[in-house]
C-alpha cells in the first residue's frame, strides 16, 4: 500500500475493534493485527516501546497462516498488548494466560481470517499476492469489492500503484479513490496499459490466482506488440501458462490463435508453463541447427509435441554427425573378445547386458580416445570389459562385469587376463 513506517500510538488505546496479537520470537518482534472493518497491522521491535504501521509482504495472509501456524494469538477487544512468556516444555509462545484460561485464542491468523465477512473472504482468498492490501482497500471502499468481482487483475494493480506508475504515490488513498471512479479502461491507461476496450476485456479473463506484479508488467510490455492482442482475444482464460507464451519473445513468433486458445483451456498450465518451455526449446534447437529464420506455427498441443520430438531427433543426429562415431580400438580382439567400434554397437550391447555402458559419461571418454569397451563372450557367460588409458601407465583394464553388472566367474576373468597379457596391457585388479 505504500504505507510509511510512521509511529502509531493507536494500538495502545482501547479502540473497540477486535485485535489479534502474536509474537515472532526469532525476530524479537511483536505484531498486532486489527480485525475487520478496519484491518491494519502494527509492529513493535523488542525492546523498543514504539509501535509502527506495518505493510505485510505481498504473499501475506497465505504465508503468515503457513509460517505462524504454531503461534498462539490472543483475541481481544482491548488493544493493550501483553508481554510474551515461554511455556515450559512447549515450543509455542504463550501470551500471559494459562492453558485453562477461558479467553478466546486461535492458531496462526486463522482467527483473524475467520473474522472477515464471508463475501470478502471468498473474493480475496484466491489471490496469491497482495491479500492484506486488497483487504484494506475493500474495507475503505465498497467500490473495490465490486471491482474485485468484475476485474480482479485490475483490483490487484491498485495494491501497488507505485510500481506500475514508476513513481512514489504520495496521497495513496485519494489516488485509489480517483481510480475507482474512472472507467476501467481509463484506469488501465493511467497504469500504463493500452486504454482500449479490448484491454479491459483481456483483464477480465485474468483470474485472481494469476495476478502478480511481475506477470502483469510483462503483459504490459507485450501489449505494445500488435500481434499479442489478437492471440489473446480468443482465450477462455488467461493464466500463467498463457502469459508466459505471449510475453516471451522467443515463443511469440511460433504461436497461433488456436494453439494459445488450447493452452488456455488446460488446467495444468494454470500455475506452470510447460508448453512455453517446450516452445522455447524448439526455438533454441532451430537456432542451434542454423535455422533461426524458420517459423514453426504450432497448430495445437499435439502438433507442438510432435515437432518437438522431430527437432530433438534432428539434434541427436546432428550431434552424432558432428562427432566421429568410430571409437578407437587400442587392442585387436579375437574370437571371444571383440571391440565395440561405434555408438550403435555400444547401445545394443548395453541393452543386451542391462548396463550403462552407453551413458553420456562413458561415450565422452570413448570419443576422446581415453576409453574402449569390449564384448566378452566366454563359454559360460557374456561380460563387458572396459579399458582406460592413463598418461602414466597406458592402457589398462578398469572394469569387467557380467549381466546387470554382476561379478564374472573365475574362468571368464582368466580368459580376459590371458588375452591382455598377450597384448601387453596391464590387467589391473578389478
Amino acid at each position: 500500500m505504500g504505507i510509511s513506517s510512521a509511529r502509531c500510538r493507536t494500538p495502545l488505546r482501547d479502540t473497540g475493534f477486535d485485535h489479534y496479537q502474536f509474537f515472532d520470537q526469532p525476530a524479537r518482534a511483536e505484531y498486532l493485527v486489527r480485525a475487520w472493518p478496519d484491518p491494519r497491522v502494527f509492529r513493535r521491535q523488542w525492546p523498543s516501546p514504539e509501535w509502527f504501521d506495518f505493510d505485510p509482504p505481498r504473499a501475506d495472509l497465505r504465508a503468515w497462516r503457513r509460517n505462524q501456524a504454531p503461534w498462539l494469538i490472543e483475541h481481544s477487544t482491548s488493544a493493550t498488548p501483553r508481554r510474551a512468556a515461554r511455556a515450559g516444555g512447549d515450543d509455542q509462545l504463550r501470551l500471559g494466560f494459562e492453558a485453562d484460561d477461558s479467553r478466546v485464542h486461535s492458531t496462526g491468523l486463522s482467527g483473524f481470517v475467520e473474522s472477515l465477512p464471508q463475501n470478502v473472504r471468498a473474493l480475496i482468498e484466491p489471490f496469491r499476492y497482495g491479500q492484506f492490501n486488497l483487504l484494506r482497500l475493500s474495507s475503505d471502499f465498497d467500490e473495490n469489492i465490486d471491482l474485485i468481482r468484475s476485474n480482479p487483475a485490475l483490483a490487484f494493480c491498485l495494491t501497488d500503484l507505485s510500481t506500475f506508475r514508476g513513481e512514489r504515490i504520495r496521497n495513496y488513498r485519494a489516488c485509489v479513490q480517483k481510480l475507482l471512479r474512472l472507467r476501467q479502461r481509463e484506469a488501465l491507461e493511467w497504469l500504463g496499459f493500452p486504454g482500449r476496450k479490448s484491454t479491459q476485456r483481456l483483464f477480465r479473463k485474468i483470474g485472481p490466482e494469476t495476478a502478480s506484479v511481475h506477470d502483469l508488467l510483462r503483459l504490459r510490455g507485450a501489449l505494445s506488440n500488435d500481434g499479442v492482442g489478437p492471440l489473446l482475444s480468443h482465450c477462455e482464460s488467461v493464466h500463467v501458462g498463457v502469459l508466459r507464451l505471449v510475453t516471451d519473445p522467443e515463443c511469440r513468433p511460433h504461436l497461433t490463435k488456436r494453439f494459445v486458445h488450447e493452452v488456455s483451456t488446460r488446467d495444468e498450465e494454470m500455475f506452470r508453463d510447460r508448453m512455453a518451455d517446450l516452445v522455447i526449446e524448439c526455438s533454441r534447437i532451430l537456432n542451434f541447427l542454423g535455422k533461426s529464420s524458420v517459423t514453426l506455427e504450432f497448430r495445437n498441443l499435439d502438433h507442438a509435441r510432435q515437432i518437438h520430438a522431430e527437432l530433438a531427433e534432428a539434434l541427436r543426429v546432428h550431434r552424432e554427425l558432428a562427432h566421429p562415431d568410430e571409437f578407437e580400438v587400442p587392442v585387436p580382439g579375437n574370437a571371444s573378445i571383440t571391440p565395440v567400434r561405434n555408438f550403435t554397437e555400444l547401445k545394443a550391447w548395453g541393452r543386451k547386458q542391462r548396463n550403462c555402458c552407453a551413458s553420456r559419461s562413458y561415450v565422452r571418454r570413448l570419443r576422446a580416445g581415453v576409453g574402449a569397451f569390449y564384448c566378452v563372450r566366454a563359454r559360460s557367460e557374456d561380460a563387458t570389459l572396459l579399458l582406460e588409458r592413463s598418461s602414466l601407465k597406458g592402457w589398462r583394464m578398469t572394469q569387467l562385469l557380467g549381466y546387470r553388472n554382476a561379478q564374472v566367474s573365475k574362468e571368464t576373468r582368466e580368459l580376459v587376463v590371458d588375452w591382455l597379457q598377450a597384448s601387453d596391457v596391464a590387467p589391473s585388479a578389478v
